[in-house]
């Protein structure tokens, strides 16, 4: 069984295509099931194509009925978007990325440039990267970590991953868990959602802040900077729904991660956006929508010309129409304009990044280790077997020289070295007693 990871990030592709290829839930299943379960998929992908997947590629995995993955992870956040699978076939990482495309209206041509791949330790060792914050815009930042669980989480729910899977992602937070706590790269916790609301509060003296997609993770994140902060007053949409006696009125869900409360504080209706915008002087705009929250067309009415706004628009795919930048007094900041702010943050954090790495290596090391015992265990299994019969035959001294023999003849030099050095270790520890002090 062989681990892959592929993907695209801030790094290695554009925001255009960051936000072409960025996924929904719905996007999810559809790909999980074209890889993994064929016969689930409600679009075959003879109707997804163009045909730009290789066709050679696509006839192989169309007449495997199982599908040519054994299991699937996607990581979607507003700076990647990564695929963790497992899969007996090297050329399953081609396919994976050609579906991908398909699947979102993208031209593999154009993506194939910008996705990076991993296999086996490379891609376990990325994913503990990834969670430790070392692989962010923000070096060390925190809210990666939980969007890698949720990723694992839905996964599991809708039975996309497996057991190799399911070791390897609940590893990694381990890992990086035990890293960041070992280290000082959280040691003053930075992400893109402190920076945004550390950019707004520094718009103004007391600024009025519109936050729309305040109930969700990056949104709610933010709302607690600000709040926390205090000193402006913060206007949070939220979706209007009726209640038990037909009125309407402004509410949340109970599960949302949102602080509802709080003296700078005053929720308004999502539909009544544009209308607040005459008493405003930062939009923060973090939502999941595919579509643009705000329109220059929109906007435009309720602005006023002689004041300055700032618009953060801090979602992928975009929130904010970059057609607002043509307004003279309109400040537009995307979630690319973030890398620059974030350099110097980065900067105080890379010695401790390089420490962090050394204990990355132990973390895969240990998951690599399980990962090529459970592979073979039935040969361990066989192996067992096989020196039972020999000892009824033969000494148990000529058993172990078997074993030797056979590790010197087929091995190379350092499989002998350690195999001896572990045989060694094993005795010393197991079957000669120490001597007890005089």
């Amino acid at each position: 069984m062989l681990i892959f990871s592929t993907g695209i990030n801030f790094q290695s592709a554009p925001l255009e295509l960051r936000t072409a290829l960025s996924v929904t839930n719905a996007d999810i299943e559809q790909i999980a099931n074209i890889l993994i379960d064929p016969e689930r998929s409600e679009q075959p992908l003879s109707l997804l194509t163009d045909g730009s997947i290789n066709e050679d590629i696509r006839d192989r995995y169309e007449r495997a009925a199982e599908g040519c993955l054994n299991g699937l992870v996607v990581v979607n956040t507003c700076n990647r978007l990564e695929l963790y699978f497992t899969s007996n076939d090297p050329a399953s990482i081609v396919y994976v990325q050609e579906v991908l495309c398909a699947v979102q209206g993208v031209e593999v041509g154009k993506a194939r440039r910008s996705f990076y791949f991993y296999k086996d330790d490379r891609a376990v060792r990325h994913l503990i990267r990834v969670g430790c914050g070392l692989d962010s815009m923000v070096l060390g930042e925190d809210e990666i970590l939980g969007q890698i669980k949720q990723a694992h989480a839905f996964a599991l729910k809708h039975r996309h991953s497996d057991s190799h899977l399911n070791v390897m992602f609940r590893s990694a937070v381990t890992a990086a868990k035990a890293i960041k706590t070992a280290t000082a790269i959280p040691a003053a916790p930075v992400s893109i959602a402190s920076l945004a609301a550390k950019i707004a509060l520094e718009a103004k003296e007391q600024p009025h802040i519109l936050l729309v997609g305040a109930s969700g993770q990056t949104g709610s994140s933010v709302l607690k900077n600000l709040c926390a902060a205090g000193n402006c007053h913060i206007y949070g949409t939220m979706r209007r729904r009726k209640t038990d006696r037909g009125r309407n009125r402004v509410s949340h869900r109970d599960s949302s991660p949102v602080i509802y409360q709080h003296p700078c504080l005053e929720w308004i209706d999502y539909d009544d956006r544009f209308i607040f915008l005459d008493r405003i002087d930062v939009v923060i705009s973090a939502t999941s929508s595919p579509h643009y929250v705000f329109t220059i067309e929109d906007c435009e009415p309720h602005l006023k010309s002689d004041q300055q706004y700032l618009f953060i628009d801090i979602a992928v795919p975009l929130d904010i129409d970059v057609s607002l930048r043509q307004l003279d007094y309109v400040k537009l900041l995307d979630i690319d304009d973030f890398k620059k702010m974030s350099e110097a943050n980065n900067e105080q954090r890379t010695a401790q990044s390089k420490v962090a790495g050394k204990q990355v290596d132990q973390y895969v090391d240990r998951f690599m280790k399980w990962h090529i015992y459970h592979e073979n265990k039935q040969l361990l299994t066989n192996l067992v077997s096989r020196v039972a019969e020999l000892d009824d035959r033969i000494p148990a001294s000529q058993v172990v020289e078997y074993l030797v023999y056979n590790v010197r003849e087929y091995g190379t030099t350092d499989m002998l070295v350690n195999f001896l050095s572990c045989l060694d270790e094993d005795i010393q520890q197991r079957y000669i007693p120490k001597k007890e002090d005089e």
